[in-house]
């Protein structure tokens, strides 16, 4: 089975995500979209707010699955055994910084 992850703080859960998703499941027999928790950081929703919403969104799709962690993106990436991580860029600014976590995350 072919499964991509989607790590994010998804604050709130967009259309440009729901697109995302969409692309990667032409892609890959199962997505799973990782909210990521930290503590440290201000959000509009909690997680578990955040959690509801998307699975409300995907009611009974197999090829989905919603999770919450708060560990390294390549960590819980070997965990549900992932073969891709799935990012999306709006710009050249993102696409450095995706740059240098996608090498972090190779590593890892």
């Amino acid at each position: 089975m072919r499964t991509a992850i989607f790590p994010g703080s998804f604050d709130p859960f967009t259309k440009g995500h729901t697109a995302l998703v969409e692309q990667a499941l032409l892609l890959f027999d199962k997505v799973v979209i990782a909210i990521g928790e930290n503590v440290n950081k201000n959000s509009l929703l909690k997680a578990e707010e955040r959690e509801r919403l998307i699975r409300d969104y995907y009611p009974n799709n197999p090829k989905i699955e919603v999770i919450r962690y708060s560990t390294l993106t390549g960590d819980i990436a070997r965990e549900v055994g992932a073969t891709a991580i799935i990012r999306g860029l709006r710009n050249t600014i993102d696409f450095e910084y995706e740059r240098t976590m996608a090498q972090a995350n190779r590593r890892i």
